[in-house]
């Protein structure tokens, strides 16, 4: 699925309709340019990411739900991966893109990815308040909520390991 209808449909009228057609171009090029960067350096697409569920939930853009959670199924399909010892989830580097090998190594940055997650499994609500919406919770959202608790759990031990408390670059 592509995340945006060809814009050669579209013919620009007005100011309004012209601006758009311009924000949506620009959305696009820097979705593709992701697109790219995504599995190769995870660093790239980081703010995209936080931002796409971000600008979802301040302006309710079905658009950017779409691309939010299109991103996230990749990452938990292509990139999460464990520790051996243990057994800690972890957002991986594919430096050769889909279908290589995973670089066993997350950048300490990719800590914020699970707050990202949990609030866009919860809508920005609480748990609590998400759980009480009638036919909101899934099974998929349950399965998000579990992954951003597994990647905290990993981001806490990257601390919590060394002497200093302070966790290196990449681990």
């Amino acid at each position: 699925m592509d995340f945006f209808p060809s814009l050669s449909t579209q013919r620009a009228v007005n100011s309004p309709l012209r601006k758009f057609a311009w924000e949506v171009v620009a959305i696009h090029i820097m979705v593709r340019m992701a697109r790219h960067l995504l599995y190769a350096r995870p660093l790239s697409w980081l703010t995209l990411l936080e931002y796409l569920i971000k600008q979802y939930l301040q302006t309710g853009e079905a658009i950017y739900l779409d691309m939010w959670s299109q991103a996230l199924a990749g990452i938990q399909k292509h990139m999460i991966t464990t520790t051996r010892h243990s057994k800690l989830q972890f957002v991986a580097e594919l430096p050769q893109g889909i279908g290589s090998v995973l670089s066993p190594k997350m950048d300490h940055l990719v800590c914020f990815l699970p707050g990202s997650i949990a609030l866009g499994a919860t809508g920005g609500l609480t748990v609590t308040e998400a759980w009480k919406i009638p036919n909101y919770w899934s099974t998929e959202k349950d399965q998000q909520m579990q992954l951003a608790k597994e990647l905290t759990k990993t981001c806490w031990g990257m601390y919590a390991v060394t002497e200093t408390g302070l966790a290196t670059e990449i681990a």
